[in-house]
């Protein structure tokens, strides 16, 4: 059976590096925060997100990108790479998810730009439960498997 895969409508927002996405700020935006957000264990870019801003502002175009499948970080990083995409740093992620709160409304969003390290890979992950916006902290080895309903953040290389 193929699997249908989609790229949504571009959003345009802007992005503010110099944010510190610190737990107390980020219970300002979202209705529940993962404890993980607390600790203070430093974020980690992946190496694709290596030439992205610290610091200042600037007008950035997403999409989300949609397998319509089962699969690995691996093999969404994979997919993405070769269709010159990247994926979005936490920054990126809580700007855009501040800019339209109610996507994640209709589907889990993945940043997978950044990551905190704990004994495995955590990725931020946007969703929706009840009448609360979620802002999780998932877990993201390369072999992980991601649901066929997941998106994935994304902006062009």
């Amino acid at each position: 059976m193929a699997h249908a895969e989609s790229a949504s409508e571009t959003y345009t927002v802007t992005v503010d590096y110099s944010i510190r996405p610190e737990y107390d700020l980020l219970r300002k935006f979202f209705d529940w925060v993962s404890d993980g957000y607390k600790e203070g264990r430093d974020w980690q870019r992946d190496e694709r997100c290596k030439d992205v801003p610290t610091e200042g502002s600037r007008e950035v175009t997403f999409l989300h990108m949609h397998f319509n499948q089962v699969m690995t970080t691996e093999q969404a990083l994979s997919q993405l790479d070769a269709k010159g995409l990247r994926p979005v740093t936490l920054e990126e992620l809580v700007c855009f998810a501040r800019k339209n709160p109610d996507l994640q409304k209709e589907f889990p969003i993945a940043g997978l730009g950044s990551c905190r390290w704990y004994d495995y890979r955590r990725v931020p992950y946007l969703f929706w439960r009840g009448r609360e916006r979620y802002l999780y902290l998932r877990w993201s080895e390369p072999d992980h498997r991601w649901r066929e309903y997941d998106r994935f953040l994304v902006v062009r290389k």
